[in-house]
């Protein structure tokens, strides 16, 4: 496995290979049971598509467990993904195919399972730390928090082999951090998320823009080729 990078926050915009747009693809629940998690990913699919990039949000279908009412989105949204079918975690792969990069908003160890299906169906996610093939989609993965806080028997091996078959962990906390690499996670970056929870609207504070901003930024360098490279 390649040695493991901890970068600080990036500032400034990448929009891809020669100014163009990124295809992204965002795994992650659009619904709002109880927590933040739901509004902090529509969110994040929000702000990609204002800063010109095609974004396509990968979501669970009817009948899942706390399912609520769905956030505002902006992007493209496929209700795709079922815990009780495995061969949907498959079929979601094959359709990501082509795209620059997946990200994975990682709530639970016990969907990693499902994650590392679809990456690895999408051509990502190598084994043992492996890159993928040159024309893969670069996978980053933004845990809320890298291990809950009552962790069971088995979230450390699960959450340390998804870290182990993605290109970049984006975290929150210099904590976090630390905590990544100690889960082998390959590439480690930090970007402030506090206050990031909010979707995006015509009077959103100037100072949270411009922290969406710095933090879409982050996840631009991440998602690029030059680096992964």
């Amino acid at each position: 496995m390649t040695a493991s990078h901890y970068t600080h926050p990036v500032v400034g915009r990448v929009d891809g290979v020669g100014g163009a747009a990124l295809k992204f693809a965002i795994i992650g629940p659009r619904h709002l049971p109880r927590t933040d998690v739901a509004t902090y990913t529509t969110a994040l699919a929000n702000h990609l598509v204002q800063a010109g990039h095609d974004v396509t949000l990968v979501t669970w279908s009817r009948g899942t467990p706390g399912r609520g009412r769905e956030a505002p989105v902006l992007a493209r949204t496929v209700h795709a993904l079922s815990w009780a079918r495995p061969d949907s975690w498959v079929r979601a792969g094959r359709r990501l195919r082509g795209f620059d990069a997946i990200i994975v908003v990682q709530v639970t160890p016990l969907l990693v399972p499902a994650y590392l299906a679809i990456l690895r169906t999408a051509g990502s996610g190598g084994a043992d730390g492996d890159l993928p093939l040159g024309d893969a989609p670069r996978t980053i993965v933004i845990p809320q928090s890298v291990l809950p806080r009552r962790s069971r028997l088995g979230d450390y091996a699960l959450i340390r082999s998804l870290f182990e078959r993605v290109d970049a962990v984006l975290v929150h906390s210099p904590e976090q951090a630390r905590l990544a690499l100690d889960l082998h996670a390959t590439r480690v970056s930090v970007a402030d998320a506090v206050g990031l929870q909010g979707g995006p609207d015509g009077d959103e504070d100037p100072d949270l823009s411009s922290q969406w901003a710095h933090y879409v930024g982050a996840i631009e360098a991440l998602a690029s080729p030059p680096w992964h490279a």
